[in-house]
């Protein structure tokens, strides 16, 4: 395996829900088993956002990513 020599953390995006389904819950196991690696230098977590701020977030995504809705 090659050598890491930054950090690498990797950050799921999921939108605030009462409970974990479906994807949220592909994503709980997807972050637990990086973490649970314990593979040096590289980690995982969930970041939740407020479902009123979601738009907000997907149009800064776009503008950062150059997405045309065509």
């Amino acid at each position: 395996m090659k050598n890491i020599t930054n950090s690498l953390n990797i950050i799921y995006l999921c939108t605030a829900e009462k409970g974990p389904s479906g994807g949220a819950k592909t994503i709980y196991n997807h972050s637990e088993l990086i973490n649970r690696l314990n593979i040096p230098k590289i980690t995982s977590e969930i970041s939740h956002i407020k479902k009123r701020k979601i738009s907000k977030w997907n149009t800064s995504v776009k503008k950062i990513v150059k997405i045309n809705d065509q």
